[in-house]
């Protein structure tokens, strides 16, 4: 009960902070970091609720594999599949960002 109670406080801290104060506003380093540290909660609490759950719904096939661990192999999976998505966007942005630059030049 008190888990829940923390992680939803922390996130509403962490995201309610570049507001609060003129500083951090005008400093988007200071912004990353407070989205980084809001999503490393997020994701964290997560991954720590859910994947015991999943691992113990799949244990049927962790035996099928010889014990391997599947559950946690496609999680990372999973997640350097999305992070190749999005390191792909950004530079393709940044791309079209710089040909659009030369552009109007």
């Amino acid at each position: 009960m008190f888990t829940p109670a923390l992680f939803n406080i922390t996130v509403y801290l962490f995201r309610l902070a570049p507001l609060l104060s003129k500083q951090i506003r005008q400093n988007s380093t200071a912004i990353s970091y407070c989205n980084i540290l809001a999503g490393s909660i997020l994701l964290g609490f997560g991954f720590l609720h859910i994947l015991p759950d999943a691992a113990e719904s799949f244990s049927d096939w962790d035996a099928a594999v010889d014990h391997f661990p599947i559950v946690y192999a496609m999680v990372m999976v999973g997640f350097f599949v999305v992070l190749l998505i999005e390191k792909l966007l950004i530079m393709r942005i940044e791309k079209l960002a710089a040909e659009n630059k030369r552009a109007k030049e």
